[in-house]
């Protein structure tokens, strides 16, 4: 009797015969197109010519400025007195005035004056500040004037710091002797030079008068009163746009 043949499974059923679907699907999704946005070229155009158009305007308001060639106004001392005046005690009761006539030279530019800063020195000490807080205004080829009233502040005027300031106070002694002094007056402030509505500018004024000659003519030592000596027409004061 012959032996019989061995069998073998035809399959294996512990066997993967089919490969995972999922091993190499891929599907490529497209980024989505942006959407064409008719309005940005009128866009861009607009801002350019904004753009321009500020350039434009500038322009020709830097060289119509350049036409006009605006000038300094003129400030002219009419008066300057003293009251109240006390050399042993220069903080307290004296009152100062100073009257100006300020000019406008321009034939085209009218001229605004905001507030200003005042101030009184004897040398390099000052003995009074104050502000003119009321604007005021000059015509072209007009004149304003203008008057100013100040008071001694303590704490704030004539206070000695250092050698330069108690020279000068010896200074003023020795002036005071002779019923004379010289003062300087000092202003800051803001200016509008404005040609039209729509072109003007704004510039900071400072102005400097100097040498100014007060003379007290009273023998009441206590209490002195003074004013402006004669110039001969030399008092006017120098002006600069800063």
């Amino acid at each position: 009797m012959a032996a019989s043949q061995p069998t073998y499974p035809t399959s294996y059923p512990n066997s993967q015969t089919t490969s995972n679907p999922h091993a190499y699907s891929y599907t490529h999704h497209q980024p989505p197109q942006p959407k064409y946005n008719r309005n940005l070229p009128f866009v861009r155009r607009l801002i350019l010519a904004l753009i321009l158009l500020f350039v434009a305007i500038t322009a020709v308001g830097w060289i119509t400025w350049l036409i006009l060639h605006p000038q300094e106004p003129v400030f002219h001392v009419d008066s300057l007195s003293v009251s109240n005046f006390n050399i042993s005690d220069l903080q307290k009761n004296a009152r100062y005035e100073v009257q100006l006539t300020v000019t406008n030279p321009n034939k085209k530019i009218n001229l605004e004056f905001e507030t200003f800063s005042v101030s009184v020195f004897y040398k390099r000490n000052p003995l009074s500040t104050g502000s003119v807080l009321r604007p005021f205004d000059v015509r072209k080829m007009n004149e304003t004037a203008v008057k100013i009233e100040l008071g001694s502040k303590p704490n704030e005027n004539c206070q000695i710091r250092g050698k330069r300031t108690a020279i000068d106070m010896a200074n003023m002694g020795r002036d005071w002797k002779q019923r004379e002094m010289s003062l300087n007056v000092e202003m800051v402030g803001l200016a509008e030079f404005k040609a039209s509505d729509w072109l003007s500018s704004h510039r900071t004024v400072g102005v400097f008068c100097e040498n100014l000659v007060v003379v007290f003519g009273s023998d009441d030592t206590s209490r002195m009163t003074g004013k402006l000596k004669s110039t001969g027409g030399n008092d006017c004061c120098s002006v600069s746009l800063l």
